[in-house]
């Protein structure tokens, strides 16, 4: 039987990460999402995420909170082993390097935004 799992781990007050994956008979067949979340003016905007639908493992990165295009790309994304492996790298990945990920993103946004958003080092 074919389940989806959907689950959420709070990094700190304003970040978050939301991972959800296709499972049957207990094997991940599928990582629909693994998304790295920042909360700006009360929503939560997905700022990064990674999926394998296309049968590789890629992550999309927000240009920007001011233009949100998102670029596509592999570097430095594992793309050998089990599903369960990539899905517990991809999560790992975020979880380590959130910081930088966020940094990237607001630098890329407008002096306007830049001063109303927190980082929280946590």
């Amino acid at each position: 039987m074919l389940k989806v799992i959907l689950s959420e781990i709070p990094i700190s007050l304003n970040n978050k990460l939301i991972y959800a994956f296709k499972q049957e008979s207990n094997k991940i067949i599928e990582i629909v999402n693994v998304c790295f979340n920042i909360k700006y003016k009360k929503n939560w905007i997905a700022i990064l995420r990674y999926d394998n639908y296309h049968g590789y493992m890629h992550r999309h990165t927000l240009i920007s909170l001011d233009d949100k295009t998102e670029t596509i790309d592999t570097k430095g994304v594992k793309q050998k082993g089990t599903n369960k492996r990539l899905l517990s790298w991809a999560i790992n990945d975020i979880k380590n390097n959130y910081i930088h990920y966020k940094k990237k993103v607001i630098l890329r946004s407008s002096k306007k935004i830049n001063k109303k958003i927190s980082i929280d080092f946590y």
